[in-house]
C-alpha cells in the first residue's frame, strides 16, 4: 500500500512525469555532445517562442494582419527580456515591395498556401533568471492573443504557440498517456492469457495482484529516482516493461510449481505402484514441514535468486554503456527487479498458501475441451507438415536442428546492415498542439523556424565561417548552410539543412563529409545525425565486449547446470543467434518498413541504438532464463517414469505448458507497449517480443533434443539447479 500510494501521489514530491526532460540521447564526451553542451550553455540568451497562425488570407487581408502584428509587436517589446528587434514576422522589415529584406522576410514567414504566417519572439532569459518562467509565459500568452485579435476579420484564425519548454511538456504528457495506456493494455492482455492458460479466475487474480504489486513498486522507484536524475520521457516506460515481465514470470513459476507439486503429492500417495517407503517419506516430509507448499517455496527461492541474478547481470551490462539515459533505466530497473524478487519471495507464497484449496481444484470442462481443440489443431497442422517433408529429414534430429539454425541465420542477416537512428524531438502525435505545430510548420514553411539538421561550431569569425560554408553547400544532400547571426560563446555557428527526403544513411554520409572538410579553425559538428554517428561508433566499441561477457556468463551457468560443456556451448551459440535474429527482424520491420501495413509498426528509417544495448544485456539474461527453464523441464520425476497413471498425467499436463504460458505473458506485456509514440520504447518492446518468441521455440525444438538423455544419466545429482 505504501508503494502504491507513493506511485500514485509521490507523497507531495510530484510525479516522474513532471520532471522528464526531452533531450537528444547522446554519449558524453563525443564531438556531438561537446558541441551541444556549448550551444545549450548559450541558448538561454536567445530563447525562441514561435507562433503559427492559419486561417488568415495573407493577400486579401493584408492590411488587417499588418495592423494586428504591429500592435502585438509593441506589446511584446514591453515584456522584460524581449530582445530589441526580437519580434520577427512577415512585416518586421517593413511592407515595401522595393525593400529586398522585407520581400525575403515576407516570403520566408508567410505560408506557402498564403493562408497563414509565422511569428518568432526572441528572449534573453539571463537578464531576469528568477523570473524566466514568468517571462516565457507572458510571451506565450501575448502571442496567443494575436490569433484571437484576428478573428474579427478571419473567424477561422487559429494560433499555435511552441517553444522548448512547451515541447518538453508535450513530449512528457504524451509519454505519460502512452505509458499508462500501455500498462492498462498489458494488464488486460495478461488477464486474458492467464485465464486461458490456468482456466480459473481466482488463480488469474493471484498473478494479476502480483503484477500490480510489481507495477506499484517499479513506479515508486521511478518516482524516487527522478528526484535525483531527471529521466528522458521514454525511460519510465522501459523500466515498467522490464519489471512487469519479471514479476509476472516469478508469479507464474511459483504457481506452476505449486500446482505440480500438490498434484504429485496427492496422487503418488494414492497410486499402488509407488513403494511404501517412498509414500512414507513423502508423508513424513509433509508432517515435518506442515504443508506440501513449504518444500516448493524453499526450493524455488534458489531458482528465483538465480533468475534475478541473471537479470541484474544483464542490466549491469547495460549500465556500463556510457549513454546517460540507458544507465538511468538500468539502475532503476535493477532496483525494481530486486523488489520483484522480494514480491516473489514473500507476497506470492503468502497468497498461494491462502489459496491452496484453489490450486487443487480440477480444471473446468471448457478448459479441457479448449486445450484438446488447440492441441488437435496443431497436431493436424504438424501432421500435414510432416507429410510434406522428406522422410530423411523427419528421421534425423540433427537435420531438423540444422534447418532451424539456418532459418535463424537468415533472420539475423539484416542485423549486419542496420542504420542507427536516435529519436528526435518531433516524436509527437499530430493530435497534440505541439505535434500540429510541427506538422504545419514543416508543410508550409520549409526550413523557416525549423531546427537545423546539423550545426557546425567554428572557433573563428562569422565571416570566415561563411566563406568556409561554400564547401559545405557543395556536398551532395545539403540544401542550405547559413551562418547564425549570433555566436555561441567563442564559436560562430553554421546552421546546415538537408535536402528533402534524404535517407538516414545519406544524411550520415553528408555529416561525415562535413567533418572531413579541411579548415583553418577548430570545428565541432553536432545535430541528430552527428549524434547518431557518434552513438554507432560507441556501439561498435562497447556492445561486442558486453556481448562477450554475457556469452561467457551464459556458458558458465549452463555448464554448471548441465555438467555438459558441449551443450552449454551450443546453448550459448543459440543465444547469440537468437538475439541477432531479433535485431534483424526489428531492422526489417522498422528500418526497411516491411511492417508499415500493420498498426503501430510504421517505418522509422533506422533502429534505436538502445535496442542493441538492451538485447546484448537484458536480452541475453532473458534468453538464459528460458534455457534454464528448458533444462529444468527436461528432468523426469524419479520413480514415476513408467507409471501409466492417467490422473497424475492429467494433473501434470496443466503445468507442462508453463514455458509457453510465461512466453505468452511476456509477449502480452511487450506488445502492449507497441502503441506508444516514442520509437525508443516501441522498438525495444518489439525486439524483446521477437526474442521471447524465438527463445520459446528454440528452447523447445533446438535445445531440448540435446538435453533429453541427460536426466537418465545423473538423476540424483544434488548440484543440479532444478533439484527439488
Amino acid at each position: 500500500m505504501v508503494f502504491t500510494t507513493f506511485a500514485l501521489t509521490g507523497f507531495g514530491l510530484g510525479s516522474v512525469w513532471n520532471r522528464t526532460e526531452n533531450r537528444l540521447v547522446s554519449i558524453p564526451h563525443t564531438e556531438s555532445y561537446r558541441a551541444a553542451e556549448i550551444l545549450t550553455a548559450n541558448e538561454s540568451a536567445s530563447y525562441q517562442v514561435y507562433l503559427l497562425v492559419d486561417g488568415v488570407d495573407m493577400q486579401k487581408q493584408h492590411s488587417e494582419v499588418l495592423n494586428v502584428l504591429n500592435s502585438a509587436t509593441k506589446n511584446l517589446q514591453e515584456i522584460p527580456g524581449v530582445l530589441p528587434a526580437g519580434v520577427v514576422h512577415p512585416f518586421a522589415a517593413g511592407d515595401q515591395a522595393s525593400n529586398p529584406q522585407a520581400a525575403e522576410l515576407m516570403k520566408q514567414f508567410t505560408a506557402k498556401n498564403q493562408q497563414g504566417f509565422l511569428m518568432v519572439t526572441l528572449l534573453d532569459l539571463t537578464q531576469f533568471p528568477e523570473k524566466a518562467d514568468e517571462i516565457r509565459q507572458m510571451t506565450e500568452t501575448e502571442m496567443m492573443q494575436v490569433a484571437k485579435d484576428m478573428r474579427s476579420f478571419a473567424p477561422k484564425a487559429r494560433g499555435l504557440v511552441s517553444d522548448q519548454d512547451l515541447n518538453n511538456a508535450a513530449v512528457g504528457a504524451t509519454a505519460k498517456t502512452d505509458t499508462h495506456l500501455a500498462t492498462l493494455i498489458a494488464f488486460g492482455l495478461l488477464a486474458l492469457v492467464l485465464f486461458i492458460a490456468v482456466g480459473s479466475l481466482r488463480l488469474t487474480l493471484l498473478v494479476i495482484l502480483s503484477s500490480f504489486s510489481g507495477w506499484a513498486l517499479s513506479q515508486a522507484f521511478t518516482n524516487l529516482a527522478s528526484l535525483f536524475v531527471a529521466p528522458s520521457p521514454e525511460d519510465p516506460a522501459l523500466v515498467m516493461l522490464f519489471s512487469l515481465g519479471v514479476v509476472t514470470g516469478f508469479a507464474l513459476v511459483l504457481l506452476s510449481r505449486a500446482r505440480s507439486h500438490l498434484a504429485v503429492v496427492k496422487y503418488t500417495a494414492e497410486l499402488p505402484q509407488v513403494s511404501a517407503s517412498r509414500v512414507q517419506k513423502r508423508r513424513s516430509r509433509r508432517a515435518s514441514t506442515g504443508s506440501p507448499l513449504d518444500e516448493v517455496f524453499s526450493h524455488s527461492v534458489r531458482l528465483l535468486l538465480i533468475s534475478t541474478g541473471l537479470m541484474t547481470l544483464g542490466l549491469l551490462a547495460v549500465a556500463v554503456f556510457p549513454a546517460t539515459n540507458l544507465r538511468w533505466v538500468a539502475v532503476v530497473s535493477i532496483l525494481s527487479i530486486w523488489g520483484c524478487f522480494a514480491i516473489g519471495f514473500s507476497l506470492v507464497p503468502a497468497m498461494l498458501y491462502l489459496a491452496q484449496s484453489w490450486l487443487e481444484l480440477p480444471r473446468p470442462r471448457w478448459h479441457e475441451n479448449f486445450f484438446h481443440a488447440v492441441s488437435g489443431f496443431f497436431g493436424a497442422v504438424g501432421g500435414r507438415v510432416r507429410d510434406l517433408l522428406p522422410a530423411k529429414l523427419l528421421s534425423s534430429r540433427l537435420i531438423g536442428v540444422g534447418v532451424g539454425l539456418v532459418v535463424l541465420l537468415v533472420l539475423a542477416l539484416p542485423a549486419f546492415g542496420v542504420t542507427w537512428k536516435t529519436a528526435g524531438e518531433d516524436a509527437l502525435p499530430a493530435t497534440s498542439a505541439t505535434g500540429a505545430f510541427q506538422h504545419l510548420r514543416q508543410a508550409q514553411y520549409g526550413v523557416t523556424g525549423a531546427n537545423p539538421d546539423v550545426q557546425v561550431l567554428g572557433k573563428t569569425t562569422s565571416a570566415n565561417l561563411a566563406t568556409w560554408a561554400g564547401q559545405v553547400t557543395k556536398i551532395p544532400g545539403i540544401s542550405h548552410a547559413i551562418v547564425n547571426p549570433e555566436n555561441s560563446g567563442d564559436y560562430a555557428v553554421l546552421n546546415v539543412t538537408f535536402k528533402d527526403n534524404l535517407s538516414t544513411r545519406e544524411a550520415g554520409t553528408a555529416v561525415k563529409k562535413i567533418r572531413s572538410l579541411d579548415s583553418d579553425f577548430t570545428k565541432l559538428v553536432t545535430g541528430q545525425t552527428a549524434n547518431e554517428i557518434d552513438f554507432s561508433d560507441q556501439l561498435l566499441r562497447f556492445v561486442p565486449p558486453l556481448g562477450a561477457v554475457m556469452m561467457f556468463a551464459t556458458f558458465l551457468v549452463l555448464a554448471r547446470a548441465t555438467r555438459r560443456p558441449q551443450v552449454a556451448f551450443w546453448a550459448t551459440l543459440l543465444n547469440l543467434v537468437v538475439l541477432l535474429a531479433s535485431l534483424g527482424v526489428t531492422a526489417v520491420i522498422f528500418q526497411d518498413g516491411w511492417g508499415a501495413f500493420l498498426p503501430f509498426l510504421s517505418k522509422s528509417g533506422g533502429i534505436e541504438p538502445s535496442v542493441a544495448v538492451l538485447l546484448a544485456g537484458f536480452g541475453f539474461a532473458l534468453a538464459l532464463d528460458y534455457q534454464l527453464y528448458a533444462v529444468s523441464k527436461s528432468r523426469q520425476v524419479p520413480g514415476l517414469e513408467n507409471l501409466e497413471a492417467n490422473n497424475l498425467l492429467k494433473e501434470l499436463t496443466q503445468t507442462r505448458g508453463a514455458l509457453w504460458t510465461k512466453s505468452l505473458a511476456n509477449l502480452a506485456i511487450f506488445l502492449a507497449f507497441l502503441p506508444v509514440t516514442a520509437q525508443a520504447v516501441k522498438q525495444p518492446a518489439f525486439a524483446l517480443a521477437v526474442a521471447v518468441l524465438l527463445n520459446s521455440v528454440v528452447s523447445k525444438f533446438l535445445l531440448a533434443p540435446f538435453l533429453e538423455p541427460y536426466p537418465d544419466q545423473l538423476p540424483d545429482d544434488p548440484g543440479l539447479i532444478w533439484k527439488e
